[in-house]
């Protein structure tokens, strides 16, 4: 029966691209593609087209290799998925998400706070911009010992690896976001009257909320990748716990399965900043 869905999504798939390049690009006027005063027609057509002519492209490729090894069908890694005990599954993906949860809001409070100050005041920036920079280049993964031996193998050496993971990151583009605002407002604000607190409060903050949260949004992707690879190496719960099982008994279809809920997650979350972006950017 999952086979026959498969088949009938990877139809559906060429069905879906097919009438999505005709609508957007061969029925529609002239109008240059590559700019956002272009929109889709059918901005929703289109992602059910891009998910799935992937899974489609995903059922082909494991047709074609024939060894569940190394790619198990779609129709495969979704009975993997139902197959775990869904109060297992649940508390693993709830203790990953909590980890992320937790180190994600402190590193980005204090990443804001920091890269919005670096950003504003000179004297900050060029105190705490090259120490940053440096940082930022060592790899997050080489501190995964180290974070072991200063916080044990409980939650404290997840919760570091991904701070450390993301931390200087959100400060150097929070930085970037805060350098870009346009300097004649902040220099007309106190000519009409607003104190240093209400220019940033009412004029400055307001500019840079959208920008901010797209850091936040690129970062927690990033917040996701170091939660599992703390996980795999020291965790007795959560998703990259149980892939590493996975990996560690070639079960493949399983491990299949939990990429594709920790993209499901991942998914869900993104769509929730892109949410927040446009709410908070419509006087723009």
């Amino acid at each position: 029966m999952i086979t026959l869905i498969a088949w009938a999504v990877t139809t559906a798939a060429l069905i879906t691209v097919t009438h999505t390049v005709w609508v957007e690009h061969l029925a529609r006027p002239k109008i240059s593609a590559f700019f956002w005063f272009a929109p889709s027609r059918q901005p929703r057509v289109t992602a059910v087209a891009t998910f799935a002519t992937a899974f489609a492209i995903w059922h082909l490729l494991s047709i074609m290799l024939a060894n569940p090894l190394l790619l198990p069908t779609p129709a495969a890694t979704i009975q993997a998925l139902a197959s775990f005990p869904r109060m297992e599954l649940a508390h693993n993906a709830l203790h990953s998400i909590l980890r992320v949860a937790v180190a994600f809001s402190l590193a980005s409070a204090v990443g804001l706070t920091m890269g919005l100050a670096a950003g504003l005041f000179p004297w900050i920036h060029r105190a705490i911009l090259p120490l940053n920079s440096a940082l930022r280049y060592i790899p997050p993964t080489a501190f995964i010992g180290l974070t072991i031996v200063w916080f044990g193998v409980d939650e404290g050496s997840k919760i570091a690896l991904i701070i450390i993971g993301v931390l200087f990151y959100i400060i150097q583009m929070t930085v970037d976001v805060a350098r870009t605002f346009p300097r004649p407002l902040a220099e007309a604000a106190p000519n009409l009257g607003a104190t240093d607190w209400e220019t940033f409060r009412y004029i400055i903050w307001p500019y840079c909320v959208p920008a901010v949260l797209s850091v936040l949004r690129v970062n927690l992707g990033a917040a996701w990748t170091f939660v599992v690879a703390a996980e795999v190496v020291s965790a007795q719960t959560g998703l990259g716990h149980m892939m590493a099982i996975s990996q560690r008994f070639l079960l493949t279809p399983q491990l299949f399965a939990l990429l594709v809920l920790t993209g499901i997650i991942g998914f869900l979350s993104d769509a929730l900043f892109g949410i927040a972006i446009r709410r908070t950017s419509t006087w723009a």
